[in-house]
């Protein structure tokens, strides 16, 4: 080999890199290597100040935080992330709960998604006023054998009004009830007057009453256990006879707009749901009908207090409808807010009677039934 030296390996180029921003010295304290990186609070970060003679490196990386902070350490100053692209905005979705929503309150705006915006603050939707007299009981006595149950009462029912009666346990709430809607009991017998629309109802058995048009939701609603939800919202429909049968299955599917969970378990069988659940369907059974008058024996009985602010929510609704409803009920205050008119029925006897802000204003009603 020759004495000439071997030439000198060749490495790719290297390729430029940007330049650095300019570094800013630290005037505060040098913190401890335990401490995280950050700038103290009663100090602002410096701003980045670039040489005249120099362009700012197009686009600035953000870089990792220093690992290790000393004596006379410089921190780098960076300019921030570009923002993120806005989202590209979506098509509104159908969704069908948002449209029963919606269907319940027709003061609801729709939203730039699709969803109805309601207004909790604006008034709710008044009720119709009160209209002619469609149930009235004139005079009625109740007994079983030798015991008086109901001493000759008398009240009216007037159409879309909401009519209370409350009383303690044993006073004939149920049984004015059951005798109005002619579910027979032994060794009852019955003196007076129920009518309907001028009709003299009180002789009718209990299946002819519910085809005129009166629903009876009775205490410990009486569903029917095995069969299926929808089967039993079926049943309430039996009194529907020609046109008004083509709309069953409508109204059974509005029922379930209403109810989302009876939606969700109409297969199964009805006793499998929870007490609150049982309740909702035992109202649905009697809405399935399409009754003139509604009674409501002791809904809430049994309820925890989340259903039965349900339920007394549902009864608003309803009445916000027009719907007639007659309920007796022992939690007076939720009874008597929600009544246009209500009467205390005591030992078989109505011993009160006004509208239902006056009762909750009496001073009687409060110290026996409010707690007052």
């Amino acid at each position: 080999m020759s004495d000439a030296q071997a030439p000198e390996p060749q490495h790719p180029p290297v390729p430029p890199q940007a330049p650095q921003m300019p570094q800013q010295p630290w005037s505060g304290p040098a913190p401890s290597p335990q401490q995280q990186w950050q700038w103290p609070q009663d100090q602002q970060q410096p701003a980045p100040q670039w040489p005249q003679d120099q362009q700012q490196p197009a686009p600035p990386q953000w870089p990792q935080a220093p690992a290790t902070a000393g004596e006379g350490w410089n921190a780098q100053v960076h300019a921030p992330a570009p923002p993120a692209p806005a989202p590209v905005p979506q098509a509104p979705v159908a969704d069908p709960q948002w449209a029963a929503v919606a269907a319940q309150h027709p003061e609801a705006t729709v939203g730039a998604d699709g969803t109805p915006m309601i207004d909790l603050t604006a008034a709710p939707q008044a009720r119709p006023a009160p209209g002619d007299v469609v149930l009235t009981v004139d005079d009625l006595e109740v007994y079983y054998g030798a015991a008086v149950a109901l001493k000759g009462i008398s009240f009216e029912v007037r159409e879309g009004e909401v009519v209370v009666i409350i009383g303690a346990n044993g006073a004939g709430k149920t049984t004015t009830m059951r005798t109005i809607s002619g579910v027979s009991e032994p060794l009852q017998s019955t003196r007076g007057h129920i009518a309907f629309r001028g009709r003299d109802i009180s002789k009718l058995p209990a299946h002819k009453v519910q085809r005129l048009g009166v629903s009876h939701v009775p205490e410990g609603r009486h569903i029917f256990g095995e069969s299926s939800v929808e089967d039993n919202l079926l049943l309430g429909a039996i009194r529907l006879t020609g046109a008004d049968r083509g709309g069953i299955a409508a109204d059974v599917e509005r029922i379930y707009e209403r109810f989302p969970v009876l939606g969700d378990r109409r297969n199964r069988p009805a006793g499998l749901l929870s007490g609150g659940e049982q309740q909702m369907l035992a109202i649905s059974r009697a809405l399935m009908g399409k009754p003139e008058v509604i009674l409501l024996d002791e809904p809430s009985l049994g309820l925890a207090p989340i259903m039965i602010k349900a339920v007394f929510d549902l009864i608003e609704e309803l009445a916000r409808e027009g719907t007639t409803i007659l309920l007796v009920e022992q939690m007076a205050n939720q009874a008597l807010a929600i009544a246009d008119r209500a009467y205390v029925l005591e030992t078989g006897a109505i011993t009160l009677e006004g509208t239902g802000a006056a009762l909750l204003e009496d001073e009687r009603v409060k110290a026996a039934y409010l707690g007052a």
